[in-house]
């Protein structure tokens, strides 16, 4: 018969806290291997890549969300900048106002500073919209055929947007002069009905100094643009801006 001491107190503290730590371990393993199972990848990028950018950032398997801020009405557009600019940037109009409301899809960090910010929702992975890259304008599709240097976006007599297209990048018109004006590869306008009533309709994407046709439907969630052979619209890598505007509305691009 074997003779058992029973545990001192450094002795029991020590079984706990093994026992503290293995559990530990287990969950955080359990719990990456059910992120893996419920994240869908980017259709045709690396897990290391930003489907919405292009770009590589940290291992995306350790998210499963991203975040919306909802920017206030009176937001300075020259604020939306440098590392306070979020993946996409969503441009609408309000006519109620008379202005442009602003929001900022942010993958792979949260919005840098406060600085105009109402608040800040958060998105599923399985809902950002999917696109394809190309780190190069020359290697983008032949759709892109149009001239797309120069675009005009007018919503009322008195609201705008005005993008140039300046060494490989789409920069904010009101601070041309300015280097800390909004920068993007690329602009995406959604063209909706006044009521904002259909789930269809058709799309203008500008990227690398071309511009082109598409579609956008709204499935479940997201929005998907779409090229003429229905797959998703391949972009220059990089950050983008998504204007939603009514279908009649002055569009000027050269």
């Amino acid at each position: 018969m074997i003779d058992r001491k029973p545990l001192n107190k450094i002795d029991f503290f020590i079984f706990f806290s093994m026992t503290i730590i293995i559990i530990f371990i287990l969950y955080s393993h359990a719990e990456r291997c059910a992120e893996r199972s419920l994240y869908r990848p980017p259709q045709g990028n690396a897990l290391n890549v930003s489907p919405i950018t292009g770009e590589e950032i940290n291992p995306v398997l350790q998210k499963d969300e991203a975040y919306i801020a909802i920017y206030k009405e009176d937001i300075v557009i020259n604020e939306l900048t440098g590392e306070n600019q979020g993946d996409i940037i969503f441009e609408s109009y309000d006519g109620a106002s008379d202005k442009c409301v602003y929001e900022g899809l942010y993958y792979e960090n949260s919005p840098y500073s406060s600085l105009g910010v109402e608040r800040i929702d958060t998105i599923a992975i399985n809902n950002l919209p999917t696109f394809s890259f190309e780190e190069s304008s020359d290697k983008l599709p032949i759709y892109y055929k149009d001239s797309g240097d120069l675009i005009h976006i007018r919503y009322s007599k008195a609201i705008s947007s005005t993008f140039r297209y300046e060494e490989g990048l789409y920069k904010y018109s009101s601070s041309l002069d300015n280097s800390n004006a909004p920068v993007v590869s690329n602009l995406i306008i959604q063209l909706v009905d006044k009521d904002y009533q259909k789930n269809k309709g058709n799309a203008i994407i500008i990227s690398g100094g071309k511009a082109c046709s598409g579609t956008w439907e709204k499935l479940n969630s997201t929005t998907v643009i779409r090229d003429y052979t229905g797959a998703p619209i391949t972009l220059m890598e990089g950050k983008s801006w998504w204007m939603t505007v009514v279908e009649g509305s002055l569009i000027l691009i050269e």
